[in-house]
């Protein structure tokens, strides 16, 4: 099971986003380097993680990445919220994946073309002299207006050759230096320089990942590759010092088909009013609500889910495709199912598989039965499957697999994180 589980994950990693845009590769920006990022480099992601790697280091991945701005040797003094924040013009707003922002008083939404800025009063210095080619994109190029500044990124979404003046802006991002020059970028929300931690989280949730410098903390919210927004949080004065944001391409949401009927192996599925103390039973508690795996997309939908992706609209009998999930800024990869014995839309199939870990959906508290959930000890682990065959994989460097197999494709893999001790993953998978 665990080779067919890693199969699995890499066919998630290869496809999820494969919907929503082209490869995308980096040019040369045309102007002068940005503030150097921090020189501490990042924890390394697992090699044998138990799902999917964050999406920052897919296999298709840009061959540069975009200068991270806010380096700085000393710690910054706590920043003063400019009145004008009070009320900012997008507070209305909590959903971080409209990738709507509001720079210094005007609103915007990722990707925007470049000369929606250039009509507010923003530049970027020679920006004719950068020539892009299809797909290609160009990082921290500095955007002024008035003396106000800001790090912008170009993306050419055409099939032709163009200069820099003809693209879209699909990536903005400002911090705390370039504030101090009277640029104000304010995320949904209200989030803005100065924010404090606790009202990122308030406001979004729990991030996709959190990357822990030596003194600061940067929360990404991920919704694929080239879709997310970063928050950099200063560890002295809990505070917001940098905020990026990135969307190439707008999200494609499935919509429903109108007056869908639904098939009676979808409409014949009961949730269960409880969860039962037998995890080969498949059913886990996400969020609060109870399923039994696998479940219809509308069960998820009913409890506030959305379909925010999917490979296809429609299904063959007996056949799959892969989808994401979303409920909050929380987004969970799956695999959606047609049970029926007839083409169906993906809003009639059912979700086969489940997972969170503490870098995926980790914002949102899945249980398994016997109470087992992220964040316990091995010890507790061990202690709650009692009696319940299982086998262990000890192959990992940095992960202990729990397996509970019932058939191929069709089990509970529970993943403990050999440094810490505790609960990193759980999964739920039923293909039919």
């Amino acid at each position: 099971m665990k080779k067919l589980i890693a199969l699995a994950a890499a066919l998630l990693v290869i496809l999820a986003g494969c919907t929503a845009a082209p490869v995308f590769e980096p040019t040369v920006a045309p102007t002068e380097e940005p503030v150097a990022a921090p020189t501490e480099a990042p924890t390394e992601a697992p090699t044998e993680e138990p799902t999917e790697a964050p999406a920052e280091e897919p296999t298709e991945a840009p061959t540069e990445a975009p200068a991270e701005t806010p380096a700085a040797e000393e710690t910054p003094a706590a920043l003063e919220l400019p009145k004008e924040t009070a009320a900012p013009a997008n507070t209305g707003s909590v959903d971080l994946y409209s990738f709507t922002f509001t720079l210094n008083g005007v609103d915007y939404t990722l990707p925007c073309a470049y000369s929606v800025f250039v009509e507010n009063g923003w530049a970027i210095e020679d920006v004719d002299e950068l020539e892009m080619e299809e797909s290609q994109y160009a990082v921290a190029n500095r955007m002024e207006q008035n003396g106000a500044e800001v790090y912008a990124e170009l993306v050419n979404l055409t099939e032709d050759t163009i200069t820099g003046s003809a693209a879209q802006v699909g990536g903005i991002s400002m911090d705390q230096y370039q504030a101090e020059d009277g640029a104000q970028l304010v995320f949904p929300g209200g989030i803005t320089l100065g924010s404090t931690d606790e009202a990122v989280l308030a406001a979004y949730g729990a991030p996709s990942s959190i990357y822990n410098g030596s003194t600061y903390d940067k929360y990404t919210y991920q919704l694929d590759l080239y879709s997310y927004a970063e928050v950099w949080v200063d560890l002295e004065t809990k505070q917001v010092i940098e905020l990026d944001m990135r969307c190439f391409m707008t999200p494609e949401v499935p919509v429903m088909p109108e007056g869908l009927e639904i098939p009676e192996e979808i409409a014949s599925y009961q949730a269960p009013a409880a969860m039962s103390e037998d995890i080969t039973s498949f059913e886990v508690t996400l969020d609060g609500a109870v399923y039994k795996i696998p479940a219809p997309v509308r069960a998820f939908l009913d409890n506030g889910w959305i379909l925010q992706q999917a490979d296809d609209e429609m299904v063959d009998d007996d056949d799959y495709t892969y989808g994401v999930l979303r409920k909050g800024n929380q987004v969970m990869d799956t695999v959606l199912y047609n049970i029926t014995e007839e083409e169906q839309s993906v809003f009639n199939c059912v979700v086969s598989q489940v997972a969170v870990s503490d870098i995926d959906c980790a914002g949102l508290e899945m249980i398994l039965p016997g109470g087992i959930k992220r964040g316990d000890t091995e010890e507790a682990l061990v202690a709650a499957l009692e009696g319940v065959p299982y086998e262990v994989d000890d192959e990992s460097s940095m992960f202990t697999y729990y397996e509970i197999e019932a058939d191929v494709l069709q089990g509970v893999t529970i993943a403990v994180d050999k440094e810490t001790g505790l609960v990193y993953q759980l999964e739920v998978e039923f293909w039919p």
